[in-house]
């Protein structure tokens, strides 16, 4: 059985980019918060956390991208390609032609994939994943083709190529597919820093901490999980690298479960069907839904085991009032983690708890905040 609060997956994105608007506070390779950056030695327009992070993006793709990283900003908004659209390119610049090209092949003999390790820094795992290209009308399909051509040409052209590969074209409108279901968001949570930040005094304002996207990723081991509107894992972004914790304990064959933008506790059960069929081309099946819970505000309170119920609220509040500071912050932040932790333990190990009961939600979202506050304050993970 995994328990609450045990690491399941940690991997490193296979490709990933940085949204425009955090290229002079974060690096551009590994998205880690950087206050003074290393410039590229022949542009301007990006700044990287280390010389070591600097020469694997040459090594790799901005060889390529360098002296057009604004200008592929601003006209794929222009044309709606959007995040998917640089990362689609960044994947395919990175990834070498001829594997490209060995991954077409081995698609039609799926009996290949058999005696293969999975190994998400392959571009073969990004290439398999699921692009619902049946489901698609011709009118997205034919639009995705312009995309992928166009992001191509404009590589290509600076070489002095008349025309796009045909290979590196054909791949890009595959992950431009692909990539709606199954990038992922690349998020810190942006903690506002008042005068006298370090002061003991200084307490964590719940409501002023928000979720901050910086960037979009491909991960490639991640996007294997299923989701559920009652996950029973949460992912924490340490810059490119995605680690995923468990929330809800799972029993010995039971699947690991995410979550994709709609929690039963959060949205109606109509709307996270419609939503999820729009953009994942799936009926969600899972117990929530199933049994049609209630959203937070309508689930029933913990009547049952008053003594849980005031301790949970007890803690709430005491995390309500924790330093900002760190390192101080960061160990105050462990030990209510630790304390939520136990409060879903007690809460699942008692039969006579049925869920969903409110308190379960407080302890669970407490924990989730604390790991996400604990991410965005840890020294980034290298790999």
């Amino acid at each position: 059985m995994l328990c609450v609060g045990e690491t399941v997956i940690v991997e490193k994105a296979h490709a990933s980019i940085l949204l425009e608007e955090f290229k002079e506070s974060h690096c551009h390779h590994c998205l880690h918060w950087t206050p003074g950056p290393v410039p590229c030695h022949k542009c301007s327009q990006v700044g990287f956390c280390s010389t070591q992070c600097r020469d694997e993006a040459w090594d790799s793709y901005h060889q390529y991208e360098c002296g057009l990283t604004d200008f592929l900003c601003r006209t794929t908004r222009d044309v709606n390609t959007g995040q998917h659209g640089l990362l689609a390119l960044r994947t395919v610049l990175k990834a070498d032609r001829r594997l490209i090209i060995i991954a077409n092949e081995q698609e039609k003999s799926p009996e290949s994939y058999a005696s293969q390790v999975f190994d998400s820094a392959n571009y073969d795992t990004v290439h398999r994943l699921v692009d619902n290209s049946s489901q698609r009308s011709t009118t997205d399909i034919f639009r995705r083709a312009v995309m992928a051509v166009y992001l191509t040409s404009l590589i290509q052209i600076r070489d002095g190529k008349d025309r796009p590969d045909e290979v590196l074209a054909t791949a890009v409108l595959r992950l431009l597919q692909s990539y709606p279901c199954n990038a992922h968001e690349i998020s810190h949570m942006a903690i506002p820093v008042p005068s006298g930040f370090c002061s003991q005094s200084k307490s964590l304002q719940l409501q002023q901490i928000q979720s901050c996207e910086i960037g979009s990723a491909a991960f490639p081991v991640v996007s294997l999980m299923n989701h559920s509107c009652n996950p029973n894992v949460v992912h924490l972004c340490y810059g490119d690298v995605m680690v995923v914790k468990v929330i809800h304990r799972i029993a010995r064959g039971e699947e690991i479960l995410d979550n994709y933008g709609y929690h039963y506790a959060t949205h109606e059960k109509r709307e996270r069907q419609l939503k999820l069929c729009q953009q994942y081309y799936f009926r969600c099946r899972c117990q929530s839904c199933v049994e049609d819970w209630p959203l937070y505000r309508d689930t029933p309170k913990l009547t049952s085991r008053p003594d849980i119920a005031d301790r949970i609220t007890k803690d709430i509040n005491n995390f309500k009032k924790l330093s900002c500071c760190y390192p101080e912050g960061s160990s105050q932040l462990e030990e209510a983690a630790r304390l939520f932790i136990g409060h879903l333990d007690a809460m699942e190990s008692d039969p006579s708890i049925n869920l969903p009961v409110q308190e379960y939600n407080k302890a669970q979202e407490g924990l989730k905040l604390c790991l996400a506050l604990l991410a965005t304050l840890s020294p980034h993970l290298v790999f």
